[in-house]
């Protein structure tokens, strides 16, 4: 929505990842993706069809000719490139022409200005002012009287990731239907530029936190529903305090403040988990380090996968060269509402091979099989433990078999 409103008269097309077979989520991604810019009203070119693309990395025959490597399925060599250039000339230039006849429209958000969900914030009181944005100078900083805007009180919100919304009117009688007509809306005065901070963080009700997050007009994240402008904004700590501003020329009654909590994403177990080329650094991989490095060809690592009963035992089987000390082969992870994505927990359990000097951690089990192959094994000690694995997978098949022993009763 950022991205119309920033470039209202420009085209700008999405291409969705070519069809695969290498791993489960990757059709599902290219049509997610299609979904979302058919939403948004952009034109996406729908690369995951042979028939669009020329590409159909599902052929080991077309990898070899046209890839980079027999196993890369993202990554066109000098062939594929000619090959495919026939292809996407002609997909762009039907997206242009159907761009110039305006066959790509924004489609309707729902009516109701709490559409994300979430909660009402209560106790809100508000005052005839703004928070100073960088565009009024020495007033910035400054909470101003000011008979056009509006400020809340300060509202504390309890945990990080909390998406905090409200929506107030843009254009004469909220007749805005379409993201571009919001730029020229501006040129009105409807609603705050750079002169207010719609969201500003505090320290206490007289101290504004010139060090937290302070977004103005410019900056806020915004998107339109029905005539009105609804601003966004995701919370980076736990108890963070804030004031919201929005200019009340078109609204007669005070915006709902919204605040609609993080929730943790669904996990798959073990035996759903699918694995990605790529390594989770230990801590002896200096400078990646208690991270995902991904697509590098000779290691494998999980999707985040959740145990759901202590005293489980996980255990696969490595089938190649043996995994070394440079990455964790068994990770624990936790999410980060505010970044919304999962990272290494570090106070977690975090399993790698030892070097010379060192002393093995009794909870990674090492056997060898009857076919000479190694065998890695963990035992959750608490319920619901969010794992990856992680293996040196030269020789492994593409998708490796997690076995799970839970226990007895």
């Amino acid at each position: 929505r950022n991205l119309r409103a920033k470039y209202p008269n420009e085209m700008i097309v999405g291409i969705t990842s070519y069809n695969s077979n290498d791993r489960a989520t990757t059709p599902k991604y290219a049509a997610a993706l299609k979904e979302v810019f058919d939403y948004y009203g952009f034109p996406c070119i729908n690369a995951a069809d042979p028939a669009v693309s020329g590409v159909d990395t599902t052929s080991a025959e077309f990898r070899k000719q046209y890839m980079e490597y027999p196993y890369d399925y993202s990554h066109l060599n000098y062939e594929g490139h000619k090959m495919a250039m026939p292809y996407f000339e002609a997909a762009m230039s039907k997206c242009y022409a159907d761009f110039l006849a305006g066959k790509y429209e924004e489609k309707a958000l729902p009516s109701e200005s709490n559409a994300m969900g979430g909660t009402a914030a209560s106790g809100v009181t508000w005052q005839n002012a703004f928070v100073g944005g960088p565009g009024v100078g020495s007033q910035q900083w400054q909470l101003v009287g000011n008979s056009v805007y509006k400020t809340s009180s300060i509202i504390t919100v309890p945990k990080a990731g909390t998406v905090v919304y409200f929506a107030e009117t843009v254009g004469k009688v909220g007749t805005i239907k379409k993201l571009d007509e919001v730029t020229a809306a501006a040129s009105t005065n409807d609603f705050a530029g750079n002169g207010a901070y719609v969201f500003s963080s505090w320290i206490d009700d007289t101290e504004i936190d010139k060090d937290g997050t302070n977004l103005d007009g410019t900056q806020a994240t915004f998107m339109l529903e029905n005539g009105k402008l609804v601003w966004m904004y995701v919370t980076q700590k736990d108890n963070e305090k804030l004031r919201i501003c929005y200019r009340c020329a078109l609204d007669t009654t005070d915006p709902v403040i919204m605040l609609a909590e993080p929730k943790e994403p669904e996990l798959p177990t073990p035996s759903e988990a699918e694995w990605h080329r790529g390594f989770v650094g230990s801590d002896k991989m200096v400078g990646q380090e208690y991270i995902v490095v991904p697509n590098v060809v000779e290691f494998r690592y999980t999707d985040v996968f959740v145990v759901e009963k202590a005293g489980t035992t996980i255990s696969f089987k490595d089938y190649g060269d043996v995994t070394h000390q440079n990455v964790f082969i068994f990770s624990t992870w936790k999410y980060d509402f505010a970044k919304q994505e999962w990272v290494l927990d570090r106070d977690g359990v975090n399993l790698r091979n030892i070097v010379s000097g060192e002393t093995m951690d009794s909870r990674l089990v090492k056997t060898t099989g009857s076919d000479g192959c190694t065998v890695y094994s963990y035992t959750t000690s608490s319920a619901n433990e969010k794992l990856r694995i992680c293996i040196r997978g030269v020789d492994d098949p593409e998708v490796v078999e997690i076995t799970v022993k839970e226990p007895t009763a």
